[in-house]
Parts: structure tokens; C-alpha cells; sequence
């Protein structure tokens, strides 16, 4: 299944796409490879698919990584599936990352960043069991992580679990959470202890006439409803009113140095929270979507882990959170020509030092102030002018799809975003060569297109 994008969306266009995997972005051209198989026979069916990202593709050289390769074995109440009572196995072999908690993918975690400085397989498995009204599961994954006192390598295990309850035709509530040994603390003083993360999310979801789903960058290459083809799968209107509403909370918790000058080798509990609301309606062919979302320094930093890196904010810091809204509309016509337009406004978080941050080249004198996105793979950091403060981000993003048979879309997307947080390091004078280096701000407009082509064998 080939897909093609090409583009480089910003900070705040990458929160817009849902059409494809958005944890990655830039002048890249990304596809994905599966091979899949399944087999079954009474009750038992047998699936497994070896899902292998190629990230960029030159004339040359080709970059290749696991995303997902699994196996699971089921057994089927029913042999013809349509009782969906089932227990499940699924293990993945190389890279369990969307083995996540959480459910959307902004506010998601216990992936691979939480070992982001390993270079060894993250394997996983999971257990399932699916009935009319409810689920749960339970799961562990682990890493190889270098213990820094000892310079030897040493595995570190997590643990999942979560499960979920249709409490009526309209209302389901869910709940999971876990515990990750992410290894021992990098600081001197504390890199005899751990940093241990643990977790819990909820999520409530009311909906009529429209189906729930998980969010596409956890849906798994796999056959009971969830192929591949489905992430592009032509959106059915069957008429009349239906809509859906979902709203998430998460909370984090892990052990990182103690900041307190005083309290030299110890640690404590750094606290992280994110939440979300994400509304859609749909009317004959007409949609609607409203999403909200909120994010602390705690959570976004998380993976990093924080900022100074493995010990908590010092007293002295000041934080805000990351603010996030978009609402956006599309129109179908005739099923195959899709146009639509999304709005949204993001106030990004931020870390204010009276010093100067953390691994900064030069903040300058006085006070200095990052903005901070993203949570997942890289956390993008951006260092504002000396004194200045961060200011929200608008973003426009216009939508033309077409679907043709079953086999092949198109998607383009054009967006235009004005951000005043990008900064650039440069010569305070730049017509002086012997001037000192300073942040200063850069371009504020930013203009992107975004073009994917799918096809399905």
C-alpha cells in the first residue's frame, strides 16, 4: 500500500492531518510496505502482517524502519465473526510503539520515545478480550537501556493494562494505564535510582449514528475491521444526522532528581496532565469537527524527561501550558470529490528561566523563554529573544479529496499558518561579521502543500 506525501507542515499544520501518520514530517517521501496473511479454521483465526516505514527514498540509499510488524492468534465465540466475542495474543516481535496508552495520539504515551536513547528492539505483547459490551487488555513491553554506572546494558519492563464499557447504545467509557522502567537517572548524584513513569487515562465517548474508532495512528495493520485499506477508506453518507463526542484526560507521574539545592541525591515525583474534547457531526454531506486540547510542561516533557533533562522544573521556572482549538467542515460531492477547510489556534507552551536555559548556546542577558511542542519522537524547542514572550500560532488548512473505485485517492492540502515564535540564531549586527550571536525572530508566514496518493492491491 504506497502513499506519498510531500511538504513540510508546521508546528501547528501537523495537528491537522489525520489522513495519514502524523508523527512525521519534512521534505521526505514516506510509504509504508505490509505484507499480510491470515488464516482461519473454526474458532481460531491466525493474522499477521510485516509492516516495514520507508522513510526517505533516494536514487541510492533507502531508510528503513519496523513499524509494527505483529502476530495474533485468536479464538472466535463465534467461527464466522459475527458475535465478536473473542480472546486474542498479539505479540510484536521488533517495535511495539503503537502499543500506547492513551487514545489520542497528541496526548498518547508508553511508546518508543520513553527509551529514546536506546538503540535495541522494543519488543511487546498483548492480551485481549473483546465482548458485546466491553474490552480489556493487558500487556508489558520492554528495552535494553545502558546503566551508566556500570556501563553495562540492562533491560527495563513496562506494563499495560486498560479495558472499556458501552454503558449504552450512545455511551462508552475507558480507562487504561500502566507502569515503565525507563532505566536509571543520568544525573551523578541520583543515577543510583530509576526513573520509573507511571500513568492513567480516561475516556469518555456519547455518540448516535456514528461509529467509535481509534484514533488511525494506533489502528493496526490487521484484518477484523482494521485492514490498511480502511485508513483511506472512502467515507460512507447514509444520510440524516450523526455525530460524536469524545473527551480524554491523562495524568503522569515519574521520579526525577530533586531541584532543592538542599535535598542533594534525591528525587521526586514530577506531575504531568494533558486532556482533550473532539467533536464531529455529520449532516447528509456535510461534516463538522471541533477540537480542543490541553497540555502541560509535565506531560509534553515527559519522554525527554523534562527540562533541565532527569530532574524536576526549579522553583524558579515558570511554565505555561500548550492551549490548542481548530474547527473545521467539508463538503462531499457525488462520492468522490471531498473539499473542506480547518482553522485553528494554538498558544504553545512555554519555560521562562532568569538565567538561561538548560544546553542553550546563548540566551543573552536577563530572562529567557523556549517555546515547547510536540510529545512524541522529537520535542521541538524553539528560543525566543531575550525578554520577549510567545504569542498564538493561526493556522488555515484547505482540503481537496478525490476518491476514485475502490483502489486509488488523492489527497492535497494547502495550508497557510502565522507563527511569531520562529526564531533564527544569528549575528546581532549582521552587516558586522565580529558581532555577538543572538536569537532573533524569523519568518512569521508560512505557506505549505501537502500532496498524498494512494493506491490499494
Amino acid at each position: 500500500m504506497p502513499g506519498w506525501r510531500f511538504g513540510q507542515p508546521n508546528s501547528l499544520g501537523v495537528m491537522f492531518f489525520d489522513n495519514y501518520d502524523t508523527r512525521y514530517s519534512g521534505f521526505e517521501t514516506m510509504s509504508h510496505a505490509v505484507m499480510y496473511r491470515n488464516y482461519s479454521k473454526g474458532h481460531l483465526q491466525a493474522e499477521g502482517a510485516f509492516v516495514l516505514r520507508i522513510n526517505e527514498v533516494s536514487e541510492k540509499q533507502i531508510d528503513l524502519a519496523d513499524d509494527g510488524t505483529y502476530l495474533t492468534l485468536s479464538n472466535w465465540k463465534d467461527p464466522t465473526h459475527k458475535d465478536p466475542t473473542r480472546i486474542s495474543l498479539t505479540a510484536f516481535p521488533v517495535s511495539a510503539d503503537r502499543l500506547r496508552l492513551g487514545y489520542s495520539y497528541r496526548l498518547s504515551y508508553g511508546g518508543n520515545p520513553e527509551w529514546g536513547r536506546t538503540k535495541s528492539a522494543t519488543p511487546g505483547f498483548k492480551v485481549q478480550f473483546d465482548g458485546g459490551k466491553f474490552y480489556a487488555f493487558a500487556g508489558a513491553k520492554s528495552a535494553v537501556v545502558l546503566d551508566r554506572r556500570t556501563a553495562e546494558q540492562k533491560s527495563a519492563l513496562s506494563f499495560l493494562a486498560g479495558g472499556g464499557l458501552d454503558i449504552s447504545d450512545m455511551i462508552r467509557f475507558e480507562v487504561n494505564g500502566g507502569y515503565f522502567d525507563r532505566g536509571y537517572n543520568e544525573l551523578q548524584d541520583v543515577n543510583d535510582q530509576k526513573v520509573q513513569l507511571i500513568g492513567a487515562s480516561a475516556q469518555l465517548s456519547v455518540h448516535k449514528g456514528m461509529p467509535l474508532k481509534s484514533s488511525v495512528d494506533f489502528r493496526l495493520y490487521k484484518y477484523n475491521n482494521e485492514q490498511v485499506a480502511d485508513l483511506f477508506k472512502p467515507e460512507s453518507y447514509p444520510g440524516g444526522l450523526a455525530w460524536l463526542a469524545q473527551a480524554e484526560f491523562t495524568t503522569l507521574g515519574q521520579t526525577l532528581k530533586d531541584p532543592d539545592p538542599t535535598k542533594t541525591g534525591s528525587t521526586k515525583i514530577q506531575m504531568g496532565h494533558a486532556g482533550d474534547l473532539n467533536v464531529r457531526l455529520k449532516w447528509e454531506r456535510i461534516r463538522v469537527r471541533l477540537d480542543v486540547s490541553f497540555r502541560d510542561l509535565g506531560f509534553i516533557l515527559h519522554s525527554q524527561p523534562s527540562l533541565p533533562t532527569y530532574s524536576d522544573f526549579p522553583s524558579d521556572y515558570k511554565k505555561t501550558p500548550d492551549l490548542f482549538a481548530a474547527i473545521g467542515a467539508d463538503k462531499n460531492f457525488n462520492d468522490w470529490l471531498t473539499l473542506g477547510v480547518i482553522v485553528g489556534v494554538d498558544k504553545p507552551a512555554t519555560l521562562t528561566t532568569p538565567k538561561g536555559l538548560p544546553g542553550a548556546t546563548d540566551t543573552g542577558m536577563g530572562t529567557s523563554t523556549a517555546v515547547i511542542r510536540n510529545n512524541n519522537i522529537d520535542t521541538l524547542i524553539t528560543i525566543l529573544p531575550t525578554g520577549k514572550e510567545a504569542v498564538p500560532q493561526v493556522a488555515v488548512k484547505g482540503t481537496a479529496k478525490v476518491d476514485f473505485g475502490r483502489i486509488y485517492t488523492a489527497l492535497v492540502e494547502v495550508y497557510y499558518s502565522l507563527d511569531q515564535n520562529t526564531t533564527k540564531y544569528a549575528r546581532e549586527n549582521e552587516n558586522d561579521p565580529t558581532s555577538a550571536f543572538v536569537y532573533k525572530f524569523g519568518e512569521a508566514n508560512q505557506l505549505g502543500v501537502n500532496a498524498t496518493l494512494q493506491a490499494r492491491f
